[in-house]
């Protein structure tokens, strides 16, 4: 009873870190950038993000009608 304990409780373990690690590096849903990618045109859309307070444009790309938000 104690391995099977051990066996799942590593498991949990594992799972739990590759759940932040993958959270943490590779889900940049929120994730802002510097600057925008080629392709992308510049909106007269400006507001201000409620949770970091920093002021943020949106650029709008025409081919596949994408949008995407740029700290200014």
């Amino acid at each position: 009873m104690k391995y099977v304990l051990i066996f799942y409780g590593v498991q949990f373990l594992v799972l739990v870190f590759v759940g932040i690690v993958s959270w943490k590096f590779y889900d940049k849903r929120m994730h802002n950038r510097k600057k925008a990618p080629e392709g992308y045109l510049k909106t007269d859309e400006v507001f201000i993000d409620p949770t970091t307070n920093k002021t943020l444009r949106v650029y709008y790309n025409r081919e596949n009608g994408a949008r995407i938000h740029v700290e200014e």
